[in-house]
């Protein structure tokens, strides 16, 4: 069974989320010097009340936007610095605040030098 995942991320200082379904993409754009992290929410949904609640990697706002709110252990995280003034970009894995499922970054694009 097809299963959507809840991403959230930092982007200039602040904490976001959405939801990004089996299977699709998404693209955001981001100006050279920025640094940030991904992470992945997992077996998330809303109660009776409507409080939105994930088992991993939950940001604790009671929404799908995380509201500044970084997300609590277990959650893979994926930490990008994109270089600016010709500098290169640096991207990795992390599991410092735990594993909650397997993730891999492909870089994609023109090598421009």
């Amino acid at each position: 069974m097809a299963k959507s995942v809840f991403v959230a991320f930092v982007f200039a200082f602040l904490v976001i989320g959405f939801q990004l379904n089996n299977g699709a993409t998404t693209s955001l754009d981001a100006s050279p010097g920025w640094s940030g992290r991904f992470w992945a929410r997992t077996r998330c949904g809303s109660d009776s009340s409507g409080k939105f609640t994930c088992a991993t990697g939950d940001c604790g706002s009671g929404q799908v936007q995380c509201n500044g709110a970084g997300g609590a252990p277990p959650a893979t995280l994926v930490e990008f610095t994109l270089g600016s003034g010709g500098s290169q970009d640096f991207y990795d894995t992390s599991l410092v605040d735990g594993f909650n499922l397997p993730v891999s970054v492909v870089p994609q694009g023109l090598l421009v030098s």
